[in-house]
């Protein structure tokens, strides 16, 4: 049985205590928005029925499979670090409303392993108002980048696929030439990542295997502060190069 609350707390809690009416076996969430002190995880406690939470916003009180967002941010950066890119715009990370403080300190963590400078490796690049799975905030962001002419960023780490997607076609109506001029790289292989032009370098979150460890722990039953981390899977393709050596 599917429901599809959309981000919404007081229609998931409404969702699994509709399940739980219908006594199903067990509840897998996705993408949950619930606080940890929701009554419906006790309220599912007492009849015994076992719930699995993938990608929760917050630590709930129930076993948990999650991307390792931190490593995601890692496998990116460092594919841009090896191809010899030092100044890298971060495009759309402010306006990640549901993971940014993961990202954050996966980023962070990355920076320090590479030894990069936040602020001058690493520029920020945002703008306030637009829907992070906008293909338009994309292009916008990538004329930003467009704008800091030679000595700005030589390669755009989006924080997902259609941002990275608009910022293809944003680099590409400006007159940048991808990857020679500038590299870019998303998250989520989305079907279209592989059919843009040129093809999306991006970040698998290996769905298959967040479900299949969700389903383990749903028929384990496992401890309630049980965490699995996945790995997430680097997807090269056409859309990085190398740094050019007079962009160094």
């Amino acid at each position: 049985v599917f429901a599809m609350p959309e981000g919404d707390a007081e229609k998931e809690e409404a969702v699994v205590r509709h399940f739980l009416s219908i006594n199903v076996e067990g509840i897998v969430l996705i993408g949950s928005v619930l606080e940890p002190d929701s009554p419906v995880f006790g309220e599912a406690m007492d009849r015994g029925v076992n719930i699995v939470a993938v990608d929760a916003r917050s630590a709930l009180p129930i076993p948990r499979v999650s991307l390792d967002r931190g490593k995601a941010m890692l496998l990116k950066l460092k594919h841009l670090y090896d191809l010899g890119h030092r100044r890298i715009a971060v495009c759309g990370l402010q306006s990640d409303d549901m993971y940014q403080s993961v990202r954050k300190r996966g980023l962070g963590r990355a920076v320090e392993e590479l030894q990069l400078r936040e602020g001058k490796d690493l520029i920020y690049v945002d703008e306030p108002g637009y829907d992070q799975q906008s293909y338009a905030f994309g292009s916008l962001l990538a004329r930003r980048v467009l704008d800091m002419g030679r000595c700005g960023p030589t390669a755009l780490f989006c924080l997902n696929d259609r941002i990275a997607i608009g910022a293809l076609k944003g680099l590409q109506e400006g007159g940048g030439k991808i990857p020679e001029d500038y590299s870019v790289i998303g998250l989520d292989n989305l079907p279209e990542s592989a059919w843009t032009y040129p093809s999306l370098t991006t970040v698998d979150q290996n769905i298959e295997s967040l479900m299949e460890a969700a389903c383990k722990l749903l028929e384990k039953g496992c401890g309630l502060r049980t965490v699995k981390k996945v790995e997430p899977i680097l997807k090269i393709r056409s859309s990085t190069g190398p740094v050019r050596k007079d962009n160094i």
